[in-house]
């Protein structure tokens, strides 16, 4: 049955019998009549029972004081037609169907939906119904329109099943007190915009007890909740994170803009794994790390990166980590950090793409199984001894393998690359001195006339302290590997005003005793072990750590590929 009113289908080209429901402050005016399907309104408290079928009930009007209940076992669309609608005591749309329902924002019109302030009793159970919408089943957003949706009491939509975003129109969700985007299963974002922002107290901005999945749209998440003392243990915390999903996260594609603004916060945080094929991914976290890591991305699962860009900054703490195996087959990524730029609890592979990793106090490119890589163009800049450029985890037997692939990194020390059937040469330059390169200087490879065209621009890191065991000013160590390069050839390297040296290009380097020093903590003296104090985290003038420094659109801005440094290393065969 099709009323004069309203069309027998919806944005999405659904056809379904249609009840209209209109609110005019305290007073509802309801249309259309469907066999099983029973409507009563007292108040602006609109109660809906149905067992029919393909129901689209249409929303309207405005009130300050309303809100609806439907009781359906089966599947119903719920159109937002302009509806401005504010509950008070109870969530404002409360979809009580297993069977899930299909959200329809209205193109010319859009939606505005917020819940009031909770009673002083609440039955037991309801507190997490607290929405501006929630549903008992699926949620799917479908239609051209824009919805704003605020959580005053918890969240702004939640759903114990999955929440998928197929529309084209805006989605906004805001909560002060909880998660603002909430779903017991998965959530899957195919189209449309998402902007979501928490504040709550250790909150997530888009959050999933199963998986995340973005294959497009532009979404974009924002967590500014403090941590929250557990309750076993006072001295472990609970954190926010703007993308938070207990199982996995897979991105496809879409373009992603991350932010997270408090002590302890993430970007992402997963308890699986996290999975980028395509799309583009900025993630800037902003906050201290006093009662938790605030990290750019972690996975306590594997990471891999197999396409894509991806841009990060972590102002206090890793930028990217993952708990076991990280995997880089594709793809570009930009990566700045206070601490690692990219972490692995196991092996850190990298099988092929474009990397730019610095870190202020510590290393570009730390694993704590073996580095392998094999193909790709890898930029890593640590900080000074004993920080790396490449750190593989020596002290327990691991190695750093370079099959393939150009590789730069400079740092105070760097782990050295193990000889296997396919090794490639490097040339390693040592003992370094700031005062060698002034902070104007950048530094760029050449060998003969080939210059590499999309190196990024980057500098020596400017720091002017002696170093805390030496008392000398910091050293750093220059690491390149290159098919270019011929085992057992001997290079001419130049870099800025340096006087120019011979270095023999070998697949397995013999350490400078001298230089490249033990892990923290032990050095060596003919065969005794002796403790060496702790160097201190000294940061770079020019990135301010913990404060946090941001530009105008709120990410510090990452090196641009495709220029030529001003003052290039020149490395030429004898």
């Amino acid at each position: 049955m099709c009323l004069a009113l309203v069309s027998c289908g919806t944005d999405n080209g659904r056809s379904a019998d249609t009840i209209i429901i209109n609110y005019n402050d305290t007073t509802v005016m309801t249309e259309g009549s469907i066999k099983g399907v029973s409507v009563s309104a007292t108040a602006g408290v609109v109660s809906v029972s149905s067992t029919a079928s393909g129901v689209n009930y249409v929303l309207r009007g405005q009130t300050k004081n309303g809100s609806l209940v439907i009781e359906s076992a089966k599947k119903m669309t719920l159109t937002l037609d302009g509806i401005n609608l504010r509950s008070v005591g109870s969530p404002a749309v409360k979809i009580m169907s297993a069977q899930g329902v299909v959200l329809n924002v209205a193109k010319e019109t859009g939606a505005n939906i917020a819940d009031g302030v909770r009673p002083a009793e609440v039955a037991k159970g309801e507190k997490k119904t607290f929405s501006a919408i929630y549903s008992t089943g699926d949620v799917e957003l479908v239609g051209g329109g824009d919805l704003t949706l605020q959580g005053n009491v918890r969240y702004a939509l939640a759903s114990r099943g999955s929440i998928s975003f197929d529309g084209s129109g805006s989605f906004s969700a805001v909560s002060d007190s909880a998660d603002a985007v909430y779903a017991r299963n998965n959530v899957i974002i195919n189209s449309g915009s998402l902007v979501a922002m928490s504040g709550g107290v250790a909150s997530k901005a888009l959050r999933a007890k199963s998986n995340i999945m973005i294959s497009g749209g532009n979404v974009s998440l924002k967590a500014t909740g403090a941590p929250q003392a557990k309750k076993k243990d006072a001295e472990d915390y609970k954190c926010s994170s703007a993308m938070c999903a207990d199982n996995g996260i897979v991105i496809s594609g879409g373009d992603i803009k991350l932010f997270a603004e408090a002590d302890g916060a993430k970007c992402i945080k997963t308890d699986g794994d996290i999975i980028m094929t395509a799309g583009n991914l900025q993630a800037e976290s902003l906050g201290t790390s006093e009662n938790g890591s605030a990290k750019g991305l972690k996975a306590d699962g594997n990471v891999n990166v197999e396409g894509g860009k991806i841009a990060v900054v972590s102002h206090s703490s890793e930028g990217i980590e993952s708990k076991k195996v990280m995997t880089i087959s594709g793809g570009q990524l930009v990566v700045e950090a206070y601490d690692d730029a990219i972490n692995s609890g196991n092996n850190l592979n990298v099988l092929g793409s474009v990397i730019f990793a610095r870190s202020v106090t510590n290393d570009a490119l730390d694993s704590n199984g073996n580095l392998n890589i094999s193909d790709g163009k890898i930029f890593a800049i640590g900080s000074q001894l004993p920080e790396c450029g490449l750190d593989a985890n020596e002290e327990e037997g691991f190695r750093l393998y370079i099959t393939g692939g150009e590789v730069w990194a400079l740092g105070g020390n760097s782990s050295l690359p193990a000889r296997t059937t396919n090794s490639q040469p490097v040339l390693i330059i040592d003992k370094m001195q700031q005062s060698d390169v002034s902070v104007a200087d950048s530094v760029a490879m050449q060998i003969g006339r080939f210059v590499l065209s999309d190196m990024p621009e980057w500098q020596l890191p400017a720091e002017e302290h002696q170093d805390f065991f030496t008392g000398e000013m910091p050293t750093y160590t220059y690491l390149y590997s290159s098919g270019k390069l011929q085992d057992g050839a001997t290079y001419s390297v130049s870099i800025a005003d340096m006087e120019t040296v011979s270095k023999t290009a070998q697949i397995a380097p013999e350490p400078d005793l001298l230089h490249m020093m033990p892990p923290p903590g032990m050095w060596t003296e003919g065969d005794s072990m002796h403790m060496r104090p702790p160097h201190p985290m000294i940061p770079n003038p020019n990135f301010e750590g913990k404060k946090g420094k941001k530009s105008k659109n709120g990410m510090i801005p990452p090196p641009q590929f495709g220029g030529q440094a001003q003052q290039p290393m020149a490395v030429q065969q004898q």
